[in-house]
């Protein structure tokens, strides 16, 4: 590969400290055919001010010309180079003025420089920046969020006047180049805004006429600090994609949809450094280069879908859905899983405990869950539960406040998909725990279960749909602060009992006698107490009737109570009540750590697995028996899930899918067992031509317009530029590299930043073919593009 170099001009003798300047690169435009050249003539410089950043590519006064603006923190101001090219005046090939110093021509703008700059003062220092045409007058708009925690729209105004601002306080934003964008979000031929925080994307609506709508904000999964807009489903609407640098399965994608962005699916991948999406329109396909967690190699990959699997392997692990929670600062609050728009799928509704709000997760036509409706609520709400109440085909949902020490209880309107305000139940002091309960198994209707204090001890009550009340109280006090209420016929006789678990206390079984009428029972499982974690019932052992299961240190097991007859003195017989183990199933290891066991039934009810929650590797392991009737784990999948609360299997009503919930304090993680998942192809890897390599960033290209894009990587050990092609065969070749510079710095000081810092692709010569800029301590430099056809020497 030839290296050819122009003649240099005095005013640019301080070109040693830079690579070639003419770099050639070659593709062959058909085999037999001429050579197709094309490289990067005479560089040229633009020197601004030490430690600029942020650069971005905007046409500001509708000329034609690509333009750059980029942040100079250093002067507390924006500066705006406006591209020249064939303006009177600018010459930017030509021979420049002859200075009286040598090294004016690199550290100030020549008179006939492409570029002349403008500064935009806005005594603050941008963390993020983007620009685009925001109020639709064809001119670009600029936006940027600061450190004064403060997102800015300058709006272009006549004669390139940006007086006029749109600002909005946000706290939690994050520095970047990749969390701040500007693309039309919900295909309304409007451009939208969103910003990136540490929680959260705050999503600006456009309404048009510089006018938008209050910010909608989107939970987001810890540690992301960068996004990018991509038609994922090519369903051309604008989905988004999430990425957690240096973290096993840190990529998520939130599809939209056409009322909102849905939940998270996470993509299965290898930890990634920093990773680059775009649309391959040649393939049609959606590709992604990513630099690897080693900062010492490229990579590229195709997004596709895994299959669904075979009916045999229905619990092989599908697409992981996440659904994130608003933060709170509390312990418990209270979230329930219920088919609230009547469509086959539990949906899910979360309390928001101190901000007094009720977010309802719907699912939708994408097999997700939309972006919450939010109603307002009690405060400090620790437990929900939905049901039919009334009998009438109306959901109500029913909200135990600890803050206000009530139970309240909403209407659901079905159809407009909206709730009303929670009233008042019946006075019930200092409710503990409750749960609804459905008509059979010794109930006659439907009805809420409460667990709460009186003036005697403590007591249950029974509350039905006309607010009748029956109430069984009992003396003494409750050891600890109970955690949950179970509805669950533990001795098997076909009326429902209530189980109170209290952490590290005896279960306490309230055995119903008749309806309503409950006795007493203090049971201590087999080995000790109680330790926590989340009970399940299910028919383990095929005898056709649920058992209990619970977590027990590294293994499940399943209980039914049982009884034996005692006599004593006075010849009265009495029952004996005790919890019977009656089947285990053991985990992987000795060192794991089991907190829930859920049997999974298929779509016709039979039991099929066990799945199993490990917390000692935050993994979900799957069961089945073996030819001998005995439980083996088989298969096991990592699940970002903080603190286990919740193992259960969801309705998925007409669907072969199992909808397997793992639910976190943050947050829940649904597995579509069996379904469809996300699945990134591996198309090639190349690893940094650099001995100590660092890869800084990456840009990508179509150059030579073959429908193969060029890869340029921005290498900050020995501040390199390499370029490579993705061939057809799907392997990188190495097209081109060249240093920056040689020295450390411009006036040979040591790097405050990895350099070169950041670079854009666009065309700012204006002659159709596209060029490379970099930003490089205090400039920007310009490697304008060359293209011909014929031998190397013929340009």
């Amino acid at each position: 590969m030839s290296f050819p170099v122009s003649k240099v001009r005095a005013a640019q003798a301080v070109a040693c400290l830079f690579g070639p300047f003419f770099l050639l690169f070659t593709s062959l435009i058909a085999q037999g055919a001429e050579a197709k050249h094309w490289g990067f003539g005479p560089l040229e410089m633009f020197p601004i001010e030490s430690q600029i950043q942020l650069v971005s590519p905007l046409d500001a006064n509708n000329d034609g010309l690509s333009d750059l603006i980029v942040s100079n923190p250093r002067k507390s101001e924006l500066t705006l180079l406006l591209n020249q090219t064939g303006h009177e005046g600018a010459n930017p090939e030509g021979n420049r003025q002859v200075l009286k110093n040598v090294n004016d021509g690199v550290n100030r703008l020549p008179p006939d420089a492409r570029f002349k700059t403008k500064s935009i003062l806005i005594q603050s220092r941008p963390k993020a920046l983007a620009t685009g045409a925001l109020d639709q007058d064809a001119l670009p708009d600029i936006i940027f969020y600061d450190d004064r925690e403060t997102l800015t729209v300058l709006w272009n105004g006549k004669e390139g006047a940006w007086s006029e601002k749109t600002t909005w306080r946000v706290t939690d934003g994050i520095p970047g180049l990749k969390s701040l964008m500007i693309k039309d979000l919900n295909m309304d031929a409007l451009p939208d805004i969103a910003l990136l925080g540490e929680s959260q994307v705050s999503i600006f609506y456009n309404k048009g006429g510089r006018a938008f709508d209050q910010p909608r904000n989107i939970q987001i999964p810890s540690g992301v600090t960068s996004f990018e807009p991509v038609d994922v489903n090519q369903d051309h609407q604008l989905d988004l994609v999430f990425h957690v640098p240096n973290r096993k399965d840190g990529l998520y994608i939130c599809l939209r949809n056409a009322r909102s962005f849905g939940n998270f699916i996470q993509v299965p991948s290898i930890p990634f450094a920093k990773v680059f999406w775009q649309h391959d329109t040649y393939h049609g396909k959606v590709q992604m280069f990513a630099i690897s967690d080693h900062l010492d190699q490229l990579m590229a990959y195709e997004l596709g879908l895994r299959p669904s699997a075979k009916s045999t392997e229905k619990t092989d692990s599908g697409a992981l859905q996440m659904i994130r929670f608003p933060e709170f600062s509390g312990i418990k609050r209270g979230v329930c899983w219920a088919d609230m728009n009547e469509d086959g799928r539990d949906d899910c509704l979360v309390s928001d405990p101190d901000a007094g709000l009720l977010n309802v997760f719907l699912s939708n036509q994408q097999e997700g869950w939309d972006e919450p409706r939010i109603f307002p609520s009690l405060t400090g709400v620790q437990e929900l539960t939905v049901m039919d109440w009334g009998r009438d085909g109306g959901l109500e949902v029913f909200l135990l406040s600890k803050d206000e020490d009530q139970i309240g209880h909403a209407h659901w309107d079905s159809v407009s998909k909206i709730m009303s305000y929670p009233e008042k139940l019946p006075s019930l002091s200092k409710p503990l725990v409750m749960q609804g309960q459905t008509s059979g198994a010794g109930h006659s209707s439907p009805s809420l279960v409460v667990l709460h204090e009186n003036d005697q001890g403590w007591a249950v009550s029974t509350i039905g749909s006309e607010l009748s009340m029956q109430t069984q109280s009992f003396q003494g006090s409750l050891k600890g602060i109970p955690e949950r209420l179970m509805l669950h016929d533990l001795d098997q006789d076909d009326r429902v009992d209530c189980l109170v678990f209290t952490p590290y206390e005896p279960l306490i079984c309230l055995r119903q006698q008749t309806e309503g009428i409950y006795e007493t029972i203090e049971l201590t499982p087999p080995g000790g107490s109680w330790q926590g974690g989340w009970a399940t019932s299910g028919d383990l052992d095929a005898d056709g009737r649920s058992e209990l299961i619970m977590p027990f240190k590294n293994m499940v097991r399943a209980y039914n109570m049982t009884s034996r007859t005692l006599s004593n003195d006075t010849d009265a017989s009495t029952l004996d009540w005790a919890l019977q183990v009656v089947g285990q199933i053991n985990g992987p290891s000795n060192a794991s750590s089991l907190r829930s066991g859920v049997v999974l039934e298929d779509d016709e009810g039979a039991a099929t697995h066990v799945a199993l929650f490990d917390v000692s590797g935050s993994r979900l392991h799957v069961a089945e028996q073996d030819s001998k009737g005995v439980w083996r784990v088989i298969d096991g999948q990592d699940m970002a899930v903080n603190e286990l609360v919740r193992l259960q299997q969801l309705e998925n009503e007409g669907s072969q899918e199992i909808l397997l919930l793992c639910e976190g304090k943050d947050g829940a993680t649904v597995n579509t067992m069996g379904g469809q998942a996300p699945l990134l192809k591996a198309m090639g890897k190349q690893r940094s031509m650099a001995r100590e390599a660092r890869l800084q960033s990456l840009l990508s290209a179509d150059f030579d317009q073959d429908g193969m894009p060029e890869v340029f990587a921005l290498e900050t050990s020995e501040h390199r530029v390499e370029c490579f092609q993705l061939e057809p065969d799907q392997s990188f070749s190495i097209l081109n590299q060249w240093s920056v510079f040689e020295k450390r710095s411009y006036r040979n000081q040591g790097a405050a930043f990895p350099e070169p810092k950041e670079g854009i692709v666009a065309d700012f010569t204006g002659d159709g073919l596209l060029d490379l800029c970099l930003i490089v301590h205090d400039r920007v430099i310009l490697y304008p593009q060359y293209s011909w056809t014929g031998t190397k020497s013929a340009k």
